[in-house]
């Protein structure tokens, strides 16, 4: 694996063979579904459901292990809330489940996640 930064990272809607369904639950509605690819390679990724009231949850949301601690989450997850944005969203939601490490829910708190009943929530602001 060359070295790399997240900005060397494309996000896109992925090909029918490129949905990583492992990490995605299966049926989930392809559109909400994104990949992110380093030289062709998806080296993670996220699912954005879409719910009623401009609310919008964060049901999966990956990198793999190789590329982890280089900034691919954070571009995902500024890009997951971009595009629930330009859907009209006004809320994301991200459940993290019991399993969520401290240091992930610390992260999440510090760039404006807020906790309403063991699920994080995200407000976006209208301009």
């Amino acid at each position: 694996m060359r070295d790399f930064t997240y900005r060397d990272i494309d996000i896109y809607r992925p090909w029918d063979d490129e949905i990583p369904w492992r990490d995605v639950a299966e049926g989930a509605n392809p559109d909400g579904i994104r990949v992110a690819k380093l030289d062709g390679e998806v080296v993670g990724g996220y699912y954005l459901e879409t719910l009623p009231h401009s609310r919008f949850v964060i049901r999966s949301w990956f990198v793999y292990a190789p590329f982890r601690r280089h900034g691919v989450g954070h571009w995902l997850l500024g890009h997951a809330l971009g595009l629930a944005e330009s859907y009209g969203g006004r809320v994301v939601g991200l459940d993290l489940g019991s399993a969520a490490a401290t240091w992930l829910t610390d992260y999440l708190q510090r760039i404006g996640f807020e906790d309403e009943a063991g699920c994080l929530k995200f407000e976006l602001t209208p301009e």
